[in-house]
């Protein structure tokens, strides 16, 4: 979230733990073209050689254990469960490990300035609601009762949630909507702009109720590289109006994604 400045640099080492990858000649192939960041989010991944060409996106779902070496100051906002940390003094920095199971890429964002309120329940998983650090956090609060609700709904209606957390955290003021990616929602801060707060919160309580939806049609569904992604996110998009519905909202927000 906080871009390198002139000179400043970051080293990533990732190690992959990989099976049932074809071999060309005893090798692993490893995509790592930059390029491929404009068409989707990019890391070096491994690939696959089927049909006589190679797979570049293999959407299948996947378990992840990642350890991530930060500064003590740095907040890392993951897709992945926190097991546990460990401070590293004599170096300033930590260490977290994360473990994340069944899903289709692991997502991590890392800045210096959010601060988060939690929200825990037995019966609905644990939601963060992260805020930048130097501004009120008027809407955390509500953003965390509104996607409590949500999932509280959408688990009556699909009697579960397919994970045991949720973190949504603040993109920009000035475009719309936002994306969801495994248990990890950036939701922008457009509904700052609306004339009232009535209308601030319903803005909310639409987008929040498509992207967590987003987390059911993906997860259990699944979605190719050549799948129609009009499937999955038209379940999403008929899930959000569903629940906007029977809280008796008027559904009129679609221009707003």
């Amino acid at each position: 979230l906080t871009p390198l400045m002139p000179g400043e640099n970051i080293t990533l080492k990732l190690k992959f733990d990989a099976s049932n990858l074809t071999r060309v000649n005893g090798i692993l192939f490893l995509d790592d073209s930059i390029n491929d960041i404009y068409n989707s989010s990019w890391y070096p991944r491994l690939i696959n050689y089927e049909n006589s060409y190679w797979k570049k996106r293999d959407f299948s779902s996947n378990n992840y254990e990642v350890s991530a070496l930060v500064s003590v100051d740095e907040v890392l906002i993951t897709s992945g469960i926190e097991l546990d940390t460990e401070n590293i003094k004599a170096k300033a920095m930590k260490k977290i490990n994360y473990k994340l199971n069944n899903a289709r890429a692991f997502s991590i964002a890392s800045t210096y300035n959010l601060s988060f309120d939690t929200l825990e329940s037995k019966e609905n998983p644990t939601i963060k609601s992260y805020y930048k650090s130097n501004k009120p956090s008027n809407w955390s609060k509500t953003i965390l009762d509104i996607a409590n609700d949500i999932t509280d709904f959408y688990k009556k209606k699909w009697g579960f949630y397919p994970y045991k957390q949720l973190s949504i955290i603040p993109g920009n003021n000035y475009a719309k909507g936002g994306y969801a990616n495994n248990n990890l929602i950036v939701l922008n801060e457009s509904y700052a702009k609306y004339a009232s707060d009535k209308d601030a919160e319903k803005h909310i309580r639409w987008l929040l109720a498509y992207f967590i939806a987003q987390q059911y049609f993906g997860f259990q569904v699944g979605e190719s590289g050549e799948f129609p992604k009009w499937i999955t996110n038209g379940a999403a998009l008929y899930s959000a109006q569903t629940y906007m519905k029977e809280k008796n909202f008027k559904d009129d927000s679609y221009d707003t994604l």
